[in-house]
């Protein structure tokens, strides 16, 4: 399949995980860790990054994957948690790597499903497929969906819908103001499908070329030092994860918003300790790993398409009936929280909970 072939095995065990593997491909190293398959195979992303060290790509790749069985559980979706995480700057992969990756990926027997996350794209999971069936977010071209983003932008914008109704009167005002943190591949769809909608979209970015974009869609554009000081009603983080602490979330506060709703993940700091912040300070959290569920949405539908559990024909409203249980999900995770007097995020957790244990599982 390349230059090199692939080797891998077993870590041994991983508190709370199912299986951790250890792979080397050429002179790169990464794992998988498949924490649970209860719902079904366990599918997350492949994230390219550097770490300073094994130890700090195993933790990584440990939470992440904890992580993906809770988007997929509580998206409803008949799939279990899973991730990949490559020690190494996404310009060091070359095709070799990829293909060598897919035959790990392939050697599991269908126990993991990858997909593009950060640091990868639809281009590398073409070339991933080569040696192994068991990807997903390939190109039309190859039979797949391609690109999950403009799905995961939908999800989050019919979340934003279904929170309104209980932040205060946001959905009484004539035009909400919506702060996009991220004008990348999720935050430019979520802000065309905002301005569609008569919200006003202001938009900080710091990559020059997006910055333009975000002015030429008709966006205002906010500095990114004041990210955090700009009046808005509805904030919304769709770059990088862990922007939501105890100054972060004072400072949206103080210059009113009252919903937060994004597409990043990770956004809180402390989950424990910032969840029950924003509780405090009332502003409403869409927790999100249900908000952001859109592409992993439009994942298990194009699984189903290739391995003939639905036609071409049912794509469609297959993955529109998917992204509008998102916004379901929100409103009856708003709903419980509101009457139990607790968090958006144990909430959240307590939905995928009892979806996996419904099957004679258990998230830990």
């Amino acid at each position: 399949m390349g230059k090199f072939k692939s080797h891998w095995a077993d870590f041994g065990p991983l508190p709370n995980a199912k299986r951790c593997v250890r792979f080397e491909i050429g002179d790169l190293m990464g794992f998988i860790i498949i924490h649970n398959t209860t719902l079904g195979p366990g599918l997350g992303g492949l994230r390219v990054k550097p770490y300073e060290s094994e130890a700090a790509t195993l933790a990584d790749a440990a939470r992440l994957g904890r992580g993906m069985v809770y988007k997929n559980a509580a998206a409803g979706l008949e799939l279990g948690g899973a991730k990949a995480v490559i020690n190494a700057e996404p310009d060091e992969l070359t095709a070799n790597h990829l293909r060598a990756y897919g035959e790990v990926v392939q050697e599991l027997s269908g126990h993991y499903i990858t997909a593009p996350d950060v640091g990868t794209e639809v281009s590398m999971m073409d070339i991933i497929m080569e040696a192994t069936r068991y990807v997903v977010c390939v190109s039309r071209e190859k039979g797949g969906l391609d690109d999950p983003s403009p799905s995961t932008a939908r999800g989050v914008f019919l979340a934003m819908q279904e929170a309104l109704p209980f932040a205060g009167n946001l959905r009484h005002l004539a035009q909400p103001i919506v702060l996009i943190q991220g004008f990348g591949k999720v935050g430019r769809p979520l802000a065309h499908l905002l301005q569609a909608n008569n919200f006003k979209v202001l938009v900080a970015e710091a990559n020059e070329v997006q910055r333009d974009q975000a002015a030429s869609d008709g966006c205002e554009i906010v500095e990114t030092n004041k990210v955090f000081g700009t009046h808005a009603h509805i904030f919304a983080p769709c770059a990088t994860g862990g922007i939501l602490n105890p100054d972060s979330i004072t400072a949206l506060k103080n210059h009113g918003v009252r919903l937060i709703c994004g597409g990043a993940n990770n956004q809180l700091q402390d989950e424990g300790r910032d969840s029950e912040l924003l509780k405090e300070k009332k502003i409403w959290w869409a927790p999100d790993f249900v908000a952001n569920a859109g592409g992993v949405a439009l994942a298990c539908t194009e699984w189903e398409l290739r391995t003939g559990k639905i036609t071409p024909d049912q794509v469609n409203d297959r993955t529109e009936m998917r992204l509008a249980g998102i916004g379901k999900r929100i409103r009856k995770i708003m709903a419980k929280a509101e009457d139990r007097d607790c968090t958006s995020l144990s909430a959240a957790r307590k939905l995928a909970e009892d979806t996996v244990a419904k099957q004679g599982g258990e998230l830990r």
